[in-house]
């Protein structure tokens, strides 16, 4: 098919065309270890019920780091979840300075406009941290 003043290229068609490219390549770098990002939900929860906290911390930086990757990508990266459990495994630990770490580097991978939006879920926006 050629393109000609009568037949000119529907914008949204093709921007709905690069967004589907964007996202095959979007969900080939969400792969960590050979599994999506979400299939190590279920090996997370399997390392806190058996309390291999020095396992699942060292899984979760290396989620929230591939996450922070993604952002770049995906107006949707990087996901609280992983950070948040991060942070709420340190504070199990006593390890205070690393859950503030953890959530103040999730804090800054957003950018600060989309941080002023509200989700979408009627979630709250994400609290201050201290300095």
């Amino acid at each position: 098919m050629t393109l000609d003043e009568n037949h000119p290229p529907l914008p949204d068609k093709i921007q709905r065309l690069i967004d589907a490219i964007n996202m095959q390549h979007v969900w080939a770098l969400r792969k960590l270890h050979g599994k999506d990002l979400g299939d190590h939900v279920q090996v997370l929860i399997e390392l806190e019920t058996d309390k291999r906290y020095d396992e699942m911390i060292a899984l979760l930086e290396e989620i929230t780091e591939l996450m922070h990757t993604l952002e770049q990508y995906d107006t949707r990266e990087p996901q609280p979840y992983y950070a948040e459990k991060l942070a709420s495994i340190y504070i199990k630990l006593g390890s205070h300075d690393d859950a503030i770490r953890a959530l103040r580097r999730w804090l800054d991978a957003w950018p600060a406009d989309r941080l002023a939006m509200q989700p979408a879920s009627g979630r709250r926006s994400p609290p201050e941290l201290p300095d």
